[in-house]
């Protein structure tokens, strides 16, 4: 996803302590960044992370606010290597710990009204989405404001009618039926496991669950499409 030549290093860039929200503005029990290091939007060349942070501060501030043109955002941005978020560390794809658990593929509340608040929205408007975390961005819209995010890769995922769970593709890391998109990292719920399915209720044997905690058997969730964002 990097730019080779200008960030042969970051994969060993080690820091001390923790990145959070520097606008002052972040809550207690707020999202922290864990090894995080300066970077820049023109240093990737597998995603135009300048577009999709354009694309996120339009739906941030709808028809209110006027938006600089993508070429004017600022280009300067925190990279943390994982978060940490309600008592749970998550990893990103691009950092992903050296271990067989799946850490970076996650169970997340998204608005499709996109130009609404999260404090000011029915739960009408909010969808159960789940996706990998490809990485942890802090960006800053003006000097008075800057949101921690994520760049998530979304699945589209269905709901078995017999068994109430959620279920999709085993390949974590197929492009197809995904959807990249950036959302306040405070918009996952938690991790989510993926346990294959088999040949049952007549789905596809090539298609898994996706298990998360607190899931209640035969739960009706709010299942969102890739096509509503």
């Amino acid at each position: 996803m990097y730019n080779a030549p200008d960030n042969e290093n970051i994969y060993h860039v080690r820091s001390v302590g923790s990145y959070e929200n520097s606008d002052g503005s972040a809550p207690p029990h707020s999202p922290k960044f864990w090894g995080y290091f300066n970077s820049s939007t023109d240093k990737f060349i597998e995603v135009d992370l300048q577009a999709h942070l354009h694309t996120y501060w339009q739906r941030r501030f709808g028809q209110s606010t006027t938006i600089p043109e993508k070429h004017n955002l600022r280009t300067d941005i925190i990279i943390g290597k994982h978060m940490f978020f309600n008592g749970t560390v998550y990893d990103s794809l691009e950092h992903k710990c050296t271990t067989q658990k799946i850490c970076h593929f996650v169970k997340l509340s998204i608005p499709v009204d996109k130009y609404a608040k999260r404090s000011t929205m029915s739960k009408a408007n909010w969808k159960v989405y789940f996706g990998e975390v490809l990485l942890f961005v802090a960006h800053k819209f003006n000097d008075d404001m800057e949101e921690m995010l994520c760049l998530v890769r979304l699945v589209n995922a269905s709901l078995n009618k017999n068994t109430g769970c959620p279920y999709g593709s085993q390949s974590i890391g197929d492009d197809r039926y995904r959807k990249l998109y950036v959302v306040d990292c405070d918009n996952i719920d938690s991790h989510t496991g993926i346990i294959k399915m088999g040949k049952d209720h007549g789905i596809d044997s090539n298609k898994c669950y996706y298990i998360y905690p607190e899931m209640v058997a035969n739960s009706d969730i709010d299942l969102g499409k890739l096509s509503q964002i």
